[in-house]
């Protein structure tokens, strides 16, 4: 059986992304989750994962992907159905899913994934205001494209890619946005790929695993 290989789901947000994307896709997966900041933690990701990153997916034959758009675009070459089936929409969601991966680097740097709190309403840096500008722009377009619920019709790659982002203003927010990036922020909150991670994510803090 394929395994997903992931970091704390209250915390790792690039392990959050291929993972509501293969439970969205109705996908069969074992789940080898591994707790990030403990004296084992590299070496075990090491075992699994050529970067030593999470996340990384191993196929039964042994076959393995890391990183997690490289997942996203083998999901699609071998299962289907991550990306858009119009092509003009296909573009746009791609390219959205690659400026998430390589950019926004104020955002993902001073406002972390955190699940471990909600409402947090800390003051935005300027660097983090000119982060979500640029992703409400993104939003903006792609809903206007496809008229929703997701940004390009049916939850696809992009929406994976940016529901960590979601998950950031609801820790840190709120962030005033236009009305439909605020109807599209709840959908991705409250869809069930979405709702499942977060209750893992309510699972590891009950354990303890975040002493305050």
């Amino acid at each position: 059986m394929t395994t997903l290989v992931i970091g704390n789901k209250a915390l790792s947000s690039w392990s959050m992304r291929p993972w509501v994307m293969m439970r969205t896709l109705g996908l069969t997966f074992d789940e080898r989750l591994i707790r990030l900041d403990e004296p084992e933690t590299r070496a075990s990701i090491k075992d699994e994962s050529p970067s030593g990153l999470v996340p990384c997916l191993i196929e039964e034959d042994g076959t393995t992907v890391w990183d997690s758009l490289a997942i996203l675009e083998y999901l699609n070459d071998t299962r289907g159905g991550v990306w858009p089936e119009d092509g003009a929409l296909r573009v746009h969601a791609r390219c959205a899913s690659a400026e998430m991966h390589s950019g926004f680097s104020s955002l993902r740097g001073t406002w972390p994934m955190d699940l471990t709190t909600e409402g947090a309403r800390l003051a935005v840096p300027f660097g983090v205001r000119r982060d979500l500008a640029r992703i409400f722009t993104l939003w903006s377009e792609a809903l206007s494209r496809s008229a929703g619920p997701f940004l390009y019709g049916e939850f696809c790659g992009a929406d994976a890619m940016f529901a960590p982002v979601v998950t950031r203003i609801k820790t840190y927010g709120p962030v005033a946005m236009p009305k439909a990036c605020e109807d599209y922020l709840e959908t991705v909150w409250t869809c069930p790929a979405v709702t499942e991670w977060r209750a893992g994510a309510a699972k590891e803090i009950e354990a303890g695993w975040y002493p305050r």
